[in-house]
């Protein structure tokens, strides 16, 4: 229960957003571009695209497993962020990369539809030159 809980927590954070571009892998461009995207597509009901933005802390992406397990969490996401207020967008506001290139971290705002924001941040992982957001277990 315990893991389930800390899963379900970064889900919340790390999920906070993006469908700017539809489409599978870890998005490319940027870091902030597929914390956005992933957000945006995890709020929208699409997990089959947004569980494909996530890998885990080892450099590899998620099993079929995995991934089965991640986007069963989801909507328990979604609906606990929703208990905050209705989702309108997201941004990220700062991402720092580091030195060699290969992690981030991303701090992002999440605007809701009665005013409110919720700030939060999460960590990824470049893997085959695409960015991931990474699955906290």
């Amino acid at each position: 229960m315990k893991k389930l809980t800390l899963l379900l927590t970064a889900l919340v954070a790390v999920i906070a957003f993006g469908l700017y571009s539809c489409g599978s892998g870890g998005g490319g461009n940027s870091p902030s571009n597929v914390v956005v995207k992933g957000m945006k597509l995890m709020t929208s009901g699409n997990y089959d695209d947004a569980v494909k933005l996530y890998a885990k802390k080892d450099g590899t992406l998620l099993t079929e497993e995995e991934s089965a397990k991640v986007k069963g969490m989801m909507p328990m996401a979604v609906q606990e962020m929703n208990k905050k207020g209705e989702f309108k967008d997201i941004e990220a506001i700062q991402e720092d990369i580091s030195e060699d290139g290969n992690t981030a971290k991303v701090k992002y705002k999440i605007f809701y539809k009665d005013g409110s924001e919720k700030t939060d941040d999460v960590k990824l992982i470049k893997i085959d030159g695409n960015w991931y957001m990474l699955v906290v277990s």
